[in-house]
This record gives structure tokens, C-alpha cells and sequence, in this order.
């Protein structure tokens, strides 16, 4: 029997922002997340979306951290630290604590965390003749050398 994915499936949640503790104050800044769906972070991004001008989203993310390779189940609670610390399994079944090692706060004056899944990306890297080259690649990890997959034709 052939599986289908409803609509709803398709653009469920994975991770799901609950909330910024301690916005501003680096000691205390920290998003808690919570994870919706069995997932592996591997390719997931959070960024630093700047505040709303006049109701205006903006045109950029000023800063992006790809999340590490960490199975986590339906349930899991994420805590991410702005602060310098050691990645650590609270209770060794479903809270997670990341540390991300900024030096200053990132969510005061109103900027907003924002997720992203990266399932597929082109980039141009450096050839072997210095030339820019473009690579396309599934299933990132930004911790593999070999991750740029192919060659675009």
C-alpha cells in the first residue's frame, strides 16, 4: 500500500521557537525551543532577523549559526544559549542545552530568532584554478569537507 503525505504533513513544524529568556542580558539570553516532530538538527539555521521597520520585514539575516548533528524525538525541549558553554544532555533523555559562544547578546532591541531547514542548497566555492565552481548538495553538514556533493552542469 503507497503512502501519501497530506498537505498538512508537508509543512508541519519540525521545531517550534517558544521563546527568548533573558533578551539582551548575555548570562541569561537563551531561546527555548520545542521539537514537534523526530528530527536530526543537521541542516537546520538560526538566524538573527533584524527588528520590523514601519511593519517591514527586512531583506537579510544578520547572523546565522548552522545547528549541530543531535537526533532529537517529538517532545525533546532545546534550550540555545547565546553565552560561551559546553553542549550538554540536561536529563539524558529529552532537554537539550547548546551553547552558541557569542560574546554579546543577539536578541535585544528587537531582533528575533528565526529557524530554517536547508534541505538542498547551490553554492559557489573555489575551483581548483581559483575559478568559482557550483556545487549543489542534500542533507547538509556543515561539519563534512565532502558535504558539496556534485558539480552543476
Amino acid at each position: 500500500m503507497e503512502e501519501w503525505q497530506t498537505e498538512e504533513d508537508l509543512y508541519m513544524d519540525i521545531l517550534e521557537i517558544e521563546c527568548v529568556h533573558g533578551a539582551g542580558d548575555l548570562e541569561n539570553e537563551c531561546i527555548e525551543i520545542t521539537v514537534t516532530k523526530n528530527c536530526d538538527l543537521k541542516g537546520f539555521l538560526l538566524g538573527v532577523m533584524p527588528k520590523l521597520h514601519r511593519w517591514q520585514y527586512p531583506s537579510h539575516i544578520d547572523t546565522a549559526i548552522w545547528l549541530p548533528v543531535l537526533d532529537l524525538k517529538r517532545g525533546n525541549e532545546l534550550l540555545i544559549w547565546t553565552k560561551n558553554g559546553i553542549d550538554t544532555d540536561i536529563d539524558n533523555t529529552s532537554r537539550w542545552q547548546l551553547f552558541m559562544g557569542h560574546k554579546e547578546a543577539l536578541w535585544g532591541q528587537g531582533n528575533s530568532p528565526i529557524l530554517f531547514e536547508i534541505r538542498r542548497y547551490v553554492a559557489s566555492i573555489p575551483g581548483e584554478d581559483g575559478i568559482p565552481v557550483e556545487v549543489s548538495g542534500g542533507n547538509f553538514d556543515s561539519h563534512s569537507d565532502h558535504d558539496a556533493g556534485r558539480k552543476v552542469s
